[in-house]
This record gives structure tokens, sequence and C-alpha cells, in this order.
């Protein structure tokens, strides 16, 4: 297990998935904007883990972030706002595959699930989509 509790296939699986961008890129000067960690968007202390299943449960419950911005978005309180309009970080009660999460990499907001991201084709940052269904949008290969 890594520190953040994800296994380093599980790692690798998300940096992959998300292009290997930094889910905060471009919010503040100190980004790497290569990600070279996994996420979790609901923390384990909220309800969510690392493990095998679906939502909060799953890979879904993941993004790619780079180690400052990781370490930030816990202890800054700007941040942490900017993460949780971004869907990078949730609350408890949320569920992840019902939260959009921006995607630096497609520039677009995407659905994330265990196995897929799906884009939403909604490219305004400023407004995330609210997700209805959770088999919607287009699958990104």
């Amino acid at each position: 297990m890594t520190v953040t509790g994800f296994t380093p296939e599980q790692r690798d699986a998300v940096l992959l998935r998300d292009g290997g961008m930094c889910a905060m890129r471009g919010t503040h000067d100190q980004c790497r904007g290569r990600a070279d960690d996994a996420n979790h968007r609901l923390n384990r202390g909220a309800g969510g883990t690392s493990d095998r299943g679906t939502g909060k449960n799953g890979m879904g419950n993941a993004c790619a972030i780079c180690f400052v911005c990781n370490g930030l978005i816990e202890s800054d309180p700007e941040l942490a706002a900017i993460a949780r309009h971004r869907g990078v970080k949730l609350e408890q009660g949320d569920r992840p595959e019902l939260v959009a999460l921006w995607s630096p990499f497609f520039r677009q907001w995407v659905q994330v699930t265990d196995h897929a991201l799906y884009l939403l084709g909604e490219t305004d940052l400023t407004a995330r989509p609210e997700i209805l269904d959770t088999e919607t949008g287009e699958i990104a290969l």
C-alpha cells in the first residue's frame, strides 16, 4: 500500500486513466501539473475507501493529483474550496459516481466510475453539471 491507501497498481491505473495530469492543475503556482499520486475524492474518514467495488468504495473514488496539491488541499481553506468545486474533494454523504470531476486532461467535466471516465461534454469550469444517471456521457478511451 502507498501512503494514501491505494495499491501501486491502483495508483498507476488512476494516473493512466486521468492522463497523468493533476486534478488541481492551473489553480495555484505551486502545482506541479503532472500527477504522481492518487487522491481519495471522499476521504476515508468520511466513508470513502480504495477497496474494489463501486462508487465510494472503488476507483471511482480516486483522481490523479500531485503531492504538493494533495497536501495543500488538506491545509489551505481556499484550495480546499476549489477542490470541492472541481469534485476533487467530496463531503460526507456524497456519492463519488454522482459528483462530476473537472478533468484538466480532457478540459471538461467527467463522470468517474470504477472502470472509466465518461465525458459529460460540459466545458464551463464555473458550473459543475449534475449527474442524475450513472451511465451518461461519452466514454473516454
